[in-house]
């Protein structure tokens, strides 16, 4: 269904709004949008019920950029569809394009919250802003919380209003936030107008430095994994499985496909029997090329497929032996959750909070940024010692399970209940 509460407020299907429509699994899509003016509107799976917004629930936004692939849409898509909606209500708002189809939203609508898309194109938007603005003063929210750069959008909002914003920090606070922003966010976090949200320990010290503030003043909660997906409930013999790494990120100079492919072709000409290993690589970028190019140069095109992104990321995990995540730079990758919840041991950087998951010697093993020769010595290993490979499948299935999406969500709304403007 669709709301066009942007200029009228009522409540209309697809098919009355003259627009073209699909259903899967229950839930309405777009396929095409006949609105010229780019006018907000919002989806509705069929398990919306508005009747229950009658209750005395605490009323909350969550806003982000948009729905395309990434680790910060893929938590707000866990978190919006396993909180406790006998507690909150909730909606969520996507200021940037058109909706996207995709399985984050599906998950979404389909747990009955809604989705509003404020259809901002490229660039930095004012008329948008006051739109979002809007939006929010009509929906009326008891607290509001923003992922990346959507708090510059919402701060506005939040400065007219009497709402805390909580604000979710996905990376090191100096990788996300700098000049304007930086000093928005700082000055919303001082005023304590806003509260900064760190996804681990190690960012939380680190959040608390770059602004200033009291390491009290930020909360911590860990990324979420759907554990159920995940888990290999019929796992494959090592030995059958097709892929000995896999790699999964977008094509940025954050997650380092170059230094990964290095030291991959130094592992596969290292020993005779490494010859034939194999490295899937999962995502798309504005840098795909030029590692294809690298791979051929390297002569190592028969060891590396590029399957692009994908829809079932589970499924290739479990038929891979060893996750590998090289990054300059990282939060807490929702990447290395889902991969120690399938039972992969991990090969990463040891940078922002990753070494607060991956134990080394005992999950995978941790090397540092830019240390080649380390990260093909721990691929190696891994993949030629099948007694490293079990014992690290078993901690890395143990130690996950504190990240799962039903007790994260269970944090949040506790924070949601703390900074309500109804609490």
């Amino acid at each position: 269904m669709i709301d066009d509460n942007y200029e009228s407020g009522k409540m209309v299907n697809v098919e009355e709004a003259s627009h073209r429509s699909w259903m899967r699994e229950g839930v309405f899509f777009l396929t095409d949008i006949a609105s010229k003016d780019g006018k907000p509107i919002t989806l509705y799976g069929q398990q919306y019920n508005p009747d229950a917004a009658l209750g005395e629930r605490i009323r909350v936004a969550i806003v982000l950029m948009h729905f395309n692939y990434g680790g910060a849409e893929r938590m707000v898509s866990l978190l919006a569809s396993h909180l406790d909606l006998d507690r909150f209500e909730v909606r969520v708002f996507c200021i940037f394009g058109n909706p996207q189809n995709n399985a984050m939203e599906q998950s979404v609508l389909k747990h009955g919250v809604p989705i509003t898309y404020i259809r901002k194109g490229l660039g930095f938007s004012a008329k948008h802003t006051v739109r979002l603005g809007r939006e929010l003063s009509s929906y009326s929210p008891a607290v509001v919380h923003t992922h990346l750069n959507a708090c510059m959008y919402v701060a506005p909002w939040i400065a007219s209003s009497r709402v805390t914003m909580i604000h979710t920090i996905h990376n090191i606070p100096n990788r996300e936030a700098s000049g304007l922003r930086a000093r928005v966010m700082k000055r919303l976090y001082s005023s304590g107008r806003a509260v900064p949200v760190a996804i681990s320990e190690r960012n939380r010290v680190l959040t608390a430095a770059f602004y200033g503030i009291p390491e009290s003043h930020v909360e911590m909660v860990v990324n979420p994994v759907e554990l159920s997906l995940f888990a290999d409930k019929n796992p494959k013999p090592w030995n059958e499985r097709r892929y000995d790494f896999i790699h999964v990120a977008r094509f940025a100079e954050q997650k380092n496909h170059a230094g990964l492919i290095s030291a991959f072709a130094k592992l596969v000409s290292s020993r005779e029997e490494f010859a034939a290993l194999k490295l899937a690589l999962v995502g798309e970028g504005s840098l795909e090329q030029s590692i294809r190019e690298l791979v051929d140069r390297l002569d190592i095109s028969d060891n590396v497929e590029f399957l692009g992104r994908r829809d079932d990321v589970a499924e290739l995990m479990h038929d891979s032996k060893c996750f590998v995540l090289p990054s300059n730079y990282e939060g807490l990758p929702m990447t290395i959750l889902e991969a120690m919840a399938a039972g992969l041991p991990v090969v990463a950087t040891e940078v922002g909070g990753v070494s607060d998951i991956v134990k080394d010697g005992i999950t995978g093993f941790l090397v540092d940024a830019g240390d080649e020769d380390s990260l093909v010595s721990a691929m190696g290993t891994v993949v030629s010692n099948r007694s490293i490979q079990q014992s690290m499948s078993s901690a890395a299935i143990e130690i996950v399970g504190a990240y799962d999406a039903e007790a994260v969500a269970r944090r949040y709304g506790a924070l949601y209940e703390r900074y309500s403007s109804e609490g």
